[in-house]
């Protein structure tokens, strides 16, 4: 009797991720992350966490060298001192290609620490 691989059924709509961490410091426009999309994809959900202190914080994903949002406004941000998990508002520009290069990357630092960002992928 032969044994071979079979393939799965995909489970899951997540393709990928893009992960940033720092301890403390950084820099305006600090790449945190970054990636060249293998696969059509859309871009799912940008979280992103940090310990009290420093001063507001905000972060961005670019695709091909602009941000996914039209407004910045509704870039993930944490404000002045506070800590905590902060999300984004509605992403404008979700659809990503084969071969768009995306870059998660600090817009304006803060000075917080632990800060953690996760960006998710999901098939489209």
């Amino acid at each position: 009797m032969s044994m071979g691989f079979q393939a799965q059924p995909e489970t899951s709509s997540i393709q990928g991720f893009l992960h940033g961490y720092l301890a403390t410091g950084g820099a305006n426009g600090q790449v945190l992350d970054m990636m060249i999309a293998v696969r059509p994809a859309v871009v799912r959900e940008v979280v992103a966490a940090a310990q009290s202190g420093g001063t507001t914080t905000i972060l961005d994903l670019l695709n091909n060298g602009v941000s996914v949002w039209t407004n910045p406004a509704n870039r993930p941000t944490l404000a002045g001192a506070a800590g905590g998990r902060f999300v984004a508002a509605r992403i404008n520009h979700r659809s990503v290609r084969i071969g768009d290069v995306l870059q998660l990357v600090i817009a304006q630092v803060g000075n917080k620490p632990q800060l953690t960002a996760t960006v998710a992928l999901e098939q489209p």
